[in-house]
């Protein structure tokens, strides 16, 4: 089951906290960043849901009918299972836009590819480990009558 919310309440970030942890460590987003992400606005959580465990998530930044994804995360356990692929297909329902960065190093960049995204530009060197900045995106066609 998927879920959209825009409020997580505390079972739900501190699932987010320990996933995000164990997948991205030490790059990992620090619980205040989370919390001041889940205080603003214009931050959604997209949440997947197991039977009544989270089990994956999507950080999304809202600017009117354009979402950006600032991360998503799939339990170790349950990667590879299409459920990233379903979190796109999801924000490619409710959203004309969506825009990804990725480093270059990052092997999630064939996934974006694979779902249609396009490279929109390169950052060069734009990590500190010196890795490229590539800046994809996704935009719904004109829908004709």
């Amino acid at each position: 089951m998927i879920v959209i919310k825009n409020k997580l309440d505390s079972k739900e970030l501190d699932r987010i906290l320990e996933i995000e942890f164990n997948l991205f460590y030490p790059n990992s987003y620090e619980i205040n960043e989370i919390k001041n992400m889940n205080e603003d606005n214009n931050f959604l959580f997209l949440l997947i849901y197991e039977q009544s465990i989270v089990i994956g998530y999507a950080i999304l930044f809202i600017s009117f009918d354009e979402c950006e994804i600032y991360k998503i995360g799939i339990d170790k356990y349950y990667q590879r299972l299409g459920y990233g692929t379903k979190i796109i297909n999801k924000l490619k329902d409710k959203h004309r836009k969506i825009l990804i960065e990725v480093s270059d190093r990052d092997a999630t960049k064939d996934f974006y590819l694979k779902n249609n995204f396009l490279i929109i530009t390169i950052r060069k060197k734009y990590y500190y480990d010196g890795s490229n900045a590539i800046v994809m995106g996704w935009k719904k066609l004109k829908e004709t009558l």
